[in-house]
């Protein structure tokens, strides 16, 4: 009779063990992805960033008097001369 309550009290005591560590096992995987999750949002953050800066810089070129010429076929004098375009105004 002792062995057998022996044998339930250490079943019983490996099932709350093995509890115990999957307790662990999950908080751990929550933390590592919600590390997960702050690195991805400051990625996205990062991009976003740089996008918006693209956007303005777009903006700020495609209105420069250099971008206009060489739109109209007035390239600059550093383009003309490297041979990059044809008398035309096209890309050789």
């Amino acid at each position: 009779m002792v062995e057998t309550e022996k044998q339930k009290i250490r079943k019983e005591y490996e099932r709350k063990e093995s509890q115990v560590e999957v307790k662990k096992k999950i908080e751990y995987s929550t933390q590592l992805n919600s590390m997960r999750l702050k690195v991805l949002t400051a990625r996205d953050e990062a991009i976003q960033g740089m996008l918006a800066e693209s956007r303005v810089n777009l903006t700020s070129v495609s209105s420069s008097a250099t971008y206009q010429a060489l739109l109209t076929g007035g390239a600059p004098h550093h383009f003309s001369s490297a041979g990059c375009l044809t008398g035309a105004g096209t890309i050789a």
